[in-house]
């Protein structure tokens, strides 16, 4: 999709059959969750990190009040 070779309409439906999701759905839900959790779990276990992502939410918080 970030390439424009699929779409994304393409791909929504390649994840879902009749409303129901396929396996390749369940694999990519599962994928999302566990890349998720490893992030958390980077986040509490390395202060460096957390201050990386702390300071990146700063600098766009602070780019939406300018817009304002």
């Amino acid at each position: 999709m970030h390439t424009g070779a699929v779409r994304a309409h393409d791909v929504i439906r390649m994840l879902s059959r009749y409303g129901r999701t396929t396996q390749l759905g369940n694999a990519t839900a599962h994928y999302g969750r566990a890349s998720k959790t490893l992030r958390i779990l980077r986040m509490a276990g390395e202060p460096d990190y957390r201050h990386q992502i702390k300071a990146q939410a700063n600098l766009q918080e602070g780019r939406h009040t300018l817009a304002r």
